[in-house]
């Protein structure tokens, strides 16, 4: 098996992704998460303060 099945992993990814299209020159990128209960644990697992976490959340 390849990889680690944590959400941790998986961010890994998402930024990596995005580093590799910006050295593209691509810098327009919105990312459309699928599940809401991953993006909750991917932004609780960031230790955002509450007035952070309402940007993100107001960004969407």
């Amino acid at each position: 098996m390849l990889g680690d099945p944590t959400a941790e992993c998986d961010g890994e990814v998402i930024v990596m992704a995005l580093e590799f299209l910006e050295s593209l020159g691509i810098t327009d990128v919105r990312i459309d998460l699928g599940n809401v209960s991953y993006m909750h644990a991917l932004f609780g697992s960031l230790g955002l303060r509450d007035e952070e976490l309402a940007l993100v959340n107001r960004a969407r």
